[in-house]
């Protein structure tokens, strides 16, 4: 292959890569709507946190994560879950001057069937551990009032015409059910405090990047500028 026509390759193949797709960064602010005890019971009393005490989280999120268990065990409020493991990163937030992070997390993605038992959709993003899960790595919490904050979640949820399928949505959005945000706080004996936070999620404008043609131009005129620079 001649050598213009490596840079021409060259140019094609910059501008593909550029083009592609990148994790796209989401806020959320909520306030504190509810807690639940270890057993799951909601608690009417001696919150963790005062009503409408707000959070604020914000991360990365790929809407072209590779699914890793397609239908993996569904649970009872879906027909159809699947997971994404690696699809956001650079999770950070704040509770009441208290700093929380993770490198990265995964994603469930829920949907219900018209016509049988189940009635919910939702997009659940996680990061951390509880008694039941553990994804992502690098999480950190911090300590309040004898309890460790361990996990990390953004759930958005609707009724059965929310999702069309189990897919993982390529942009997140808030659900018509609502979009919240979910802490779960751990004490020495394991014993767990969920605390959940209802708000919105904001997807944060980017800078844009060059078109592809532009790029392609751009290469072309690199190219034609080499040409006349070999012929002189």
């Amino acid at each position: 292959m001649k050598p213009k026509h490596l840079l021409l390759a060259a140019a094609v193949l910059s501008a593909t890569s550029i083009a592609s797709a990148t994790p796209v960064k989401y806020d959320f602010t909520g306030f504190h709507a509810a807690e639940y005890d270890a057993s799951g019971q909601l608690l009417y009393s001696d919150y963790l946190f005062a009503d409408g005490t707000p959070a604020t989280t914000s991360f990365f999120y790929d809407g072209n994560t590779p699914v890793t268990y397609p239908d993996a065990n569904p649970a009872p409020l879906f027909s159809e879950l699947s997971l994404y493991v690696g699809s956001v990163s650079g999770i950070t937030g704040n509770l009441l001057g208290y700093s929380f992070s993770a490198d990265s997390g995964a994603t469930f993605v829920g949907n219900s069937n018209v016509g049988d038992s189940t009635f919910l959709d939702a997009v659940i993003n996680e990061a951390g551990s509880t008694d039941i899960f553990s994804f992502g790595t690098g999480f950190k919490g911090f300590d309040y009032n004898g309890l460790s904050l361990t996990a990390w979640n953004l759930q958005a949820v609707g009724g059965w015409d929310f999702l069309a399928n189990d897919s993982l949505p390529s942009e997140l959005t808030n659900g018509s059910y609502g979009t919240n945000l979910v802490l779960t706080f751990s004490d020495a004996n394991k014993n767990e405090r969920t605390t959940i936070f209802a708000g919105s999620l904001n997807r944060v404008a980017s800078v844009p990047e060059p078109s592809p043609l532009w790029l392609l131009m751009a290469g072309m005129l690199g190219l034609f500028g080499f040409s006349r620079y070999r012929k002189i």
